[in-house]
């Protein structure tokens, strides 16, 4: 599983999204949905414009989470 470390990023970096918003050219909109780490797709440009602003690589937006592990089973499938 891949998960976005934006807040993270931010809050060592004492800044808020509006900043990033500023800084990046980015409606908060766009921002929002990584921020919270509830993305579906993100296009290029907002990573490449990420992390121009906040002078990082891919590597560091994104971690890549190991599987949880099914801790029951509901009979479903």
């Amino acid at each position: 599983m891949i998960s976005c470390r934006l807040r993270i990023l931010l809050a060592e970096r004492r800044m808020n999204r509006v900043q990033l918003s500023e800084l990046s050219g980015l409606p908060l909109n766009t921002l929002r949905p990584l921020f919270n780490d509830t993305w579906k797709r993100v296009d290029r440009k907002t990573v490449d414009r990420i992390c121009s602003a906040l002078d990082i690589t891919y590597k560091g937006l994104f971690e890549d989470l190991p599987e949880q592990p099914v801790l029951f089973n509901d009979g479903k499938k």
